[in-house]
């Protein structure tokens, strides 16, 4: 019997039943040596021939982003990713340019284990400014102490503050929000609190009693030991405070949830929304003493969730992972979510114009969005600071295959605009093949959801790309809502490998500039294209070393107009738009 079989076969009578979808997820997004000793611990019980795959893509997923609300220029994006010897690691991404450019932190996420330990798996890394700039970091690792304690590894989450913008991290005394060991076998959590899953950050900055503290929603099972309750539960860090309170806030009535997610407003309110895995129901609650107590959730809308599924090519872990957004102001609540249908992705929208209180039906994005395709998957929601809602997801079709796109409201969501594509190639799920392991299919991690936030004049959307074949890789979309490129998309990878420093002057008339900075030597194919994206020009195809590179353009014979110039790297693509005069 495999590892995930005894898992399945396991009484949790005394724990949520939802721990054993946990486990799994968290271990098949662990590192493949990991998988491989899981394999041969079955193997030597049930000399069982199934085989965990060698493929060590350096697949990345699940990304966060944070916009620094004292400097809209500083943008952090954080995602799991898969380093070069198989680990799982959380690079932080830090930007001064509004996203042209990125800096690597110099947090160390494997530095805060064992240096001895064994991680088998974890995720959800997690980012949010309060209003003075401070910048916080979390993130969660399954890990064993050694070979001896590799079937009763500890379930922990880690948290880190940085006050440069995201460039360096301090590590604080109690770096721990919670910690418990889990029986791999036998299900039970004990040796601490419980296990926190699935964390989500929101702070306070909305000036009132309760600014600057730090909320973490997540689902909870408390462990043998512990008196504090399960469920979908708020952990609090106090302004000024380097400990999360020990106590934490239960919001969900019943104990098997999932999928929450958190959000303040101006006023102070949290919004909290989860999934109830029983009844395939969204709820909502909401607190107006700082976290303290929270009104009886409600139902704002339905899923259809099977984590066992096995015909749909884009995941093989099947979960609404809902999206929340507030309008600063206002209050009022916008979210998204996936629900898995008969063999088909889609995806809805739902939003409450009174800051909670009630709530309108639920609308499927085909009937919400104009010339939105078959199938809706990773939906995710951003607010501006002045109301405008954003949606991005992947737009498919039946064949699992399309691009991520965008979709923008002007009227609190009440109808949206047609969508613009953010990515500039299609990524086909289907083409992307799923192996056999005893932890169940495992299939390149694009991971359960995307990240995005505004400002007024711009939407970053960041999203897992899976074009050409090239394994998940994370990208930035960056829409611009004002100015003389309204409605365009530039595009770059997260890397501090390649930065377009400049593209100038930016309109030009005859000639302009363009500086690329690289970390390392790369083929550049450099080229122009109109706005439907078909070839103007090509400039050049070559080899550049390391450092920093200027390439002049002569466009004196181009029609007025906008066009998008793209660099091609060993690194990903960048697409930026410029005006001719």
């Amino acid at each position: 019997m495999s590892i995930f079989a005894l898992l399945m076969t396991v009484s949790m009578s005394a724990q949520n039943p939802l721990m054993e979808n946990t486990l799994r997820e968290k271990i098949r997004t662990g590192n493949h040596k990991t998988t491989k000793i899981l394999n041969s611990l079955e193997k030597s019980a049930d000399a069982d021939d199934s085989k965990i795959s060698d493929n060590t893509e350096l697949d990345e997923g699940e990304p966060y982003i944070a916009i620094n609300p004292t400097d809209s220029l500083n943008i952090v994006v954080s995602f799991m990713a898969f380093t070069a010897d198989s680990e799982l690691d959380f690079p932080i991404y830090t930007s001064f340019d509004g996203g042209e450019s990125w800096a690597l932190s110099s947090y160390n996420a494997r530095g805060v284990l064992n240096p001895n330990g064994l991680n088998l798996g974890g995720g959800d890394p997690l980012l949010a400014f309060d209003s003075s700039g401070r910048l916080y970091f979390g993130h969660l690792y399954l890990a064993a102490t050694d070979f001896s304690d590799f079937l009763n590894p500890t379930f922990t989450i880690y948290w880190a503050y940085s006050d440069d913008g995201g460039l360096n991290f301090e590590i604080p005394d109690d770096n721990i929000m919670a910690q418990a060991k889990v029986g791999l076998l036998d299900g039970l959590v004990t040796d601490g609190d419980g296990v926190f899953d699935r964390p989500w950050y929101a702070v306070d900055n909305s000036g009132g009693n309760c600014d600057g503290n730090l909320y973490v929603s997540g689902w909870f099972v408390a462990s043998d030991t512990s008196s504090l309750p399960s469920g979908m539960v708020v952990k609090r860090k106090i302004a000024g405070q380097d400990t999360f309170v020990p106590t934490h806030t239960k919001v969900s009535i019943d104990t098997l949830v999932q999928f929450g997610n958190i959000q303040s407003d101006n006023q102070g309110t949290l919004h909290v929304t989860y999934g109830n895995i029983n009844t395939d129901k969204l709820m909502y609650a909401r607190s107006t003493d700082c976290g303290e107590t929270f009104s009886t959730p409600v139902s704002i809308g339905t899923f259809a969730w099977d984590e066992a599924a096995t015909t749909y090519d884009i995941t093989d872990r099947d979960n609404p992972a809902m999206s929340l957004g507030v309008e600063p102001i206002t209050g009022n609540v916008h979210a998204v979510w996936s629900s898995f249908e008969n063999g088909v992705s889609k995806s809805y929208y739902v939003r409450s114009t009174d800051a909670g209180i009630t709530w309108e039906p639920q609308k499927e994005f085909g009937d919400l969005i104009p010339n939105a395709d078959v199938q809706a998957y990773f939906p995710n929601l951003a607010v501006s600071p002045n109301g405008r809602v954003s949606i991005s997801w992947y737009d498919l079709d039946a064949n699992d295959s399309g691009h991520y796109v965008i979709a923008e409201s002007l009227d609190g969501g009440a109808t949206f605009d047609d969508l613009t594509q953010l990515s500039s190639a299609v990524t086909p799920f289907a083409d992307y093949e799923c192996t056999s392991s005893p932890l169940g299919d495992t299939c390149p991690f694009f991971g359960d959801y995307f990240g995005s936030a505004r400002t007024d004049c711009r939407s970053y959307s960041v999203w897992s790309d899976g074009r050409d074949g090239q394994g998940p890789k994370i990208y930035m979309g960056i829409t611009n809502h004002c100015g003389m490129v309204t409605g365009t998309t530039d595009f770059y990878p997260i890397t501090n490998k390649i930065a377009l420093q400049s593209l100038y002057p930016n309109p030009a008339r005859d000639e302009f500039y363009v500086e690329i900075a690289l970390e390392q030597s790369s083929e550049l194919n450099i080229r122009l294209q109109d706005t439907q994206g078909r070839p103007v020009r090509k400039i050049m195809a070559q080899s550049f070393t390391n450092g920093e590179h200027r390439i002049s353009l002569n466009v004196n014979d181009l029609a007025s107009g906008v066009y998008i110039l793209t660099i091609e790297s060993d690194f990903g693509m960048i697409n930026k738009h410029f005006v001719k005069n």
